[in-house]
């Protein structure tokens, strides 16, 4: 596998250089047409996310910033659904989940997403 790392605005690569299976990992975005367009029909989206319900809740300005500029777990699920991707990977999750708590996070996802979710953990391997 080829890894090609672009903006949301770079022109996409040409997808058949990296060969029959494709993963796009996003992080520290919204949703926009961007990430759309790179991961439309994917093998693998991997995206960050937080729990917005549960930020809200939190009184620090720099939790609340993170709002600005991270996908919540409904709308990484939403995005998945709209581009066809195979599965779905949620990394760099805040607040970080115990184990205990990743069912709420993927009850939250398969509300919007019918794919393979994934809780990715460090060092988290997922074959494409």
């Amino acid at each position: 596998m080829e890894i090609v790392l672009t903006g949301t605005g770079s022109p996409l690569p040409d997808a058949n250089r990296a060969g029959p299976s494709t993963l796009l990992k996003a992080g520290d975005t919204l949703p926009c047409q961007g990430v759309d367009a790179l991961a439309a029909g994917t093998d693998a989206y991997v995206q960050t996310v937080v729990r917005r319900d549960l930020v809200e809740q939190i009184a620090n300005d720099m939790m609340q910033d993170i709002l600005d500029y991270h996908s919540d777990v409904v709308e990484a699920a939403q995005t998945a659904a709209r581009v066809g991707t195979k599965r779905l990977v949620l990394t760099h999750m805040v607040p970080a989940p115990t184990p205990e708590q990743y069912p709420e996070w993927i009850t939250l996802a398969t509300q919007h997403y019918e794919g393979e979710i994934i809780i990715g953990d460090d060092l988290t391997t997922v074959a494409v």
